[in-house]
């Protein structure tokens, strides 16, 4: 049976994977600041959570102003901190991603991989809390 490690070196290999954008990732791991892992030893707990934090681009697309995002942004770590999620995956990460990344990392988070680019990356986030040993990154292109 695979270590949590190697599964969120898997996890973090597959959805590197499916990011559709020509920016390399940010990735980040400070062992340092790991929380631990769920309460079992042979459970993975994984969230997929939309953060909702869309530019405001027009009529067409629904968003939030960027006062109320600005007040979320820091409280969507601040929920996770209580949470015994071992990885995290978000989308629509686009705006107060610096702010969301030092907020996950406080909340014992200590492995991280996101899009560089809060214009044009893929707005998906990967947050864990054990290090990630390695992501591959794979551009689909069209």
């Amino acid at each position: 049976m695979a270590s949590p490690a190697e599964r969120v070196l898997l996890a973090a290999v597959i959805c590197g994977d499916h990011q559709l954008h020509p920016f390399q990732n940010y990735h980040a791991s400070i062992p340092e600041t790991c929380k631990g892992g769920s309460t079992s030893a042979n459970l993975l707990q994984v969230t997929s959570y939309n953060t909702f934090m869309l530019w405001c681009a027009g009529e067409f697309i629904p968003c939030e102003p960027e006062n109320l995002r600005a007040v979320r942004a820091p409280k969507i770590p601040q929920w996770f901190a209580n949470r015994n999620d071992d990885i995290v995956f978000f989308q629509e990460m686009w705006s107060f991603s610096e702010e969301i990344k030092a907020g996950m990392l406080a909340a014992g988070y200590c492995g991280q991989t996101t899009s560089s680019s809060e214009d044009w990356g893929s707005g998906l986030g990967i947050f864990t809390k054990f290090e990630i040993l390695e992501t591959e990154f794979v551009s689909f292109t069209s």
